[in-house]
């Protein structure tokens, strides 16, 4: 009964609903019954039914394939991080009003303008970075400096040569 009870959606119109989840569970088994490997509605899988397994705890899925990212691509996702972390926020908007007042005659063209900014930002945050440290600037975050000075390509120490080799 409370199969039939789950199944109204509309409780003005119960008979309908009976018959349209009553219709729809059983074309889903007959369809089930030519597909290989498909399990009928209703019957859960051995892996869902046995989750008390606790042998697969604790191991890794699989082995961890090192690889080298190509510059661009590295470059892509510092920007990323970059534009989204708030600390960083002030610098975008120093960076692209001195573009404005470096580039006046071309600072109406707004697209060419971001351009060149995705193109010049990560360079010029390292320099500004390191001028203010130099300075003694006590508002730079250590976030922002490791964040400014950029990802790391080489491989973590520990790993085996076999490893750094394929790196470099």
């Amino acid at each position: 009964m409370k199969v039939i009870k789950n199944s109204v959606r509309n409780r003005y119109r119960p008979e309908g609903c009976i018959a349209e989840s009553y219709l729809i569970e059983e074309a889903i088994e007959f369809c089930s019954d030519f597909l290989s490997g498909v399990d009928p509605v209703g019957l859960g899988t051995r892996k869902s039914q046995d989750h008390l397994d606790t042998s697969i705890i604790g191991r890794p899925l699989s082995m961890g394939v090192l690889f080298k990212p190509e510059q661009e691509l590295l470059r892509q996702a510092h920007r990323y991080v970059l534009e989204n972390t708030i600390d960083v926020q002030p610098y975008m908007e120093k960076h692209m009003k001195a573009l404005q007042l470096q580039y006046w005659n071309k600072s109406k063209n707004q697209k060419w303008l971001q351009e060149e900014h995705n193109r010049t930002f990560i360079h010029w945050l390292q320099e500004e970075v390191s001028t203010e440290l130099e300075v003694g600037n006590s508002e730079v975050s250590d976030n922002l400096r490791w964040i400014a000075h950029g990802p790391h390509v080489t491989p973590p120490p520990g790993l085996p040569a076999t490893l750094d080799r394929k790196m470099a």
